[in-house]
């Protein structure tokens, strides 16, 4: 229903005020899942790492620790 009629093409800024947010929050999880999905494994395995650690900074050992990797492990992304 929009605008309070039902069957009406009348788009009025109040329907866009009230439904702006839940938009806005659908779009953004879709472009997450579309962008995780299209990672590679390892680019997977990296951010469930971040993720996990769950705080604003962390170091590479961290990240490589909570993916069993030895200290200095290195990510090279070649897009294969």
């Amino acid at each position: 229903m929009v605008n309070g009629e039902q069957g009406s093409n009348i788009i009025t800024k109040e329907t866009i005020d009230r439904i702006l947010d839940q938009y806005i929050s659908d779009l953004f999880r879709n472009l997450y899942y579309k962008v995780y999905h299209e990672m590679t494994e390892k680019e997977r395995q990296f951010v469930q790492a971040v993720v996990k650690i769950s705080r604003p900074k962390v170091k590479a050992q961290e990240i490589g620790r909570e993916m069993d990797k030895k200290p200095g492990y290195i990510f090279f992304i070649d897009g294969n």
